[in-house]
C-alpha cells in the first residue's frame, strides 16, 4: 500500500504479510564431487513494515531518503529437502544466517540515529543501477532513468518522470527531448502512462543506421491482378492482363525516417 500523506511525501507499508515459496532444484559440481536434487521451501509469517521517505537530486543523481522506517518480521523457515545430505546443512546454515540478519534489521528500524547510515547504503545500491543496457551483438543499447524528482500530491497521485531512447555506439541521437505533459488528470485508471516521440524517434534513428530499417533491393512477389487492384484498375486500362507474375522492387535511401505526433491528428 502507498499513503500520499504530503506534497513529495509518502509512505510505502506492507502490513501482516505471509508467503510461501516452493520450487525445484538440482545441481551438480563439475568435477562431480557433490549432488543434490529435491524442493526447496521458504516461509515466512507477520511481516510488516512501513517507509516514509521523498526523493531528491544530489549533483543530478537520483536519491531517496528515508525520514522514518519500521520493520517486524517473525523469523522464517528456509528448507531445502534433497537426497543428499548437504541439503539439511545448507538449510540450518541458510535459516540461522538470514534470521540472523532479520534480527539486525528489526533492531536497526527502532533507532533514527540508524537512518543516516541505512540511507547511504539504499542509494549506493541505487547508483549501482546501470543506466546504459546494451543490446548484445549489437551497437544498440537502451539510455535513460529516472530524470527528475518525483512528484507527489497529497491523496491523489505519484509521477515519476523517466528519459528514456534507444541509442547506437556509430551514430548517437543527439536531439533535446523537449515533451511536456500535460497535468494528470483523475479518471477511473490505477495507472496512466505518458509517452512522447523522442522516444520513437530515437529508436527509428538507431534502428536506420545500424541497418534494421532500410528497405534497399526489397523483392515482393506480386499478380497483375492483385496490382491492378491496388491501382484502382489502371493495368487493365492499359491492356495488361490478369493473372500473370510480376515483382515490386523498394529501395529507400537518403536521411533516417521521421516521426512526429501532434495533439490534433494523435497516434
Amino acid at each position: 500500500m502507498v499513503d500520499l500523506v504530503g506534497n513529495d511525501e509518502a509512505i510505502f507499508s506492507i502490513k501482516n504479510f505471509k508467503g510461501a515459496i516452493k520450487a525445484n532444484y538440482m545441481f551438480v559440481t563439475d568435477p562431480p564431487l557433490m549432488a543434490d536434487i529435491g524442493s526447496i521451501n521458504f516461509n515466512s509469517d507477520n511481516c510488516t513494515f512501513n517507509i516514509y521517505g521523498y526523493t531528491a537530486f544530489k549533483d543530478n543523481d537520483f536519491e531517496l531518503i528515508i525520514k522514518d522506517i519500521n520493520l517486524m518480521m517473525e523469523p522464517f523457515i528456509l528448507h531445502f529437502d534433497g537426497i543428499s545430505d548437504t541439503s539439511d546443512v545448507v538449510s540450518r546454515f541458510l535459516t540461522f544466517s538470514g534470521n540472523i540478519i532479520r534480527d539486525r534489521l528489526v533492531s536497526i528500524s527502532q533507532y533514527d540515529r540508524a537512518l543516516p547510515k541505512l540511507n547511504a547504503i539504499l542509494n549506493a545500491v541505487i547508483e549501482i543501477i546501470p543506466d546504459e543496457i546494451h543490446i548484445p551483438t549489437t551497437d544498440l543499447y537502451l539510455e535513460g532513468g529516472i530524470s527528475k524528482n518525483f512528484k507527489i500530491k497529497k491523496n491523489t497521485y505519484i509521477e515519476i518522470p523517466t528519459d528514456i531512447s534507444l541509442q547506437n555506439t556509430k551514430y548517437p541521437y543527439l536531439q533535446p527531448n523537449l515533451a511536456v505533459f500535460d497535468d494528470f488528470v483523475q479518471e477511473d485508471y490505477d495507472m496512466q502512462i505518458y509517452l512522447s516521440d523522442f522516444l520513437l524517434e530515437s529508436g527509428m534513428h538507431a534502428m536506420y543506421h545500424a541497418g534494421l530499417l532500410q528497405l534497399n533491393n526489397l523483392h515482393v512477389p506480386i499478380s497483375t491482378t492483385e496490382l491492378d487492384i491496388a491501382l484502382f484498375g489502371q493495368m487493365s486500362r492499359n491492356g495488361f492482363g490478369h493473372g500473370n507474375n510480376c515483382s515490386v522492387d523498394i529501395r529507400v535511401i537518403g536521411d533516417p525516417p521521421e516521426l512526429v505526433i501532434s495533439k490534433d491528428k494523435g497516434l
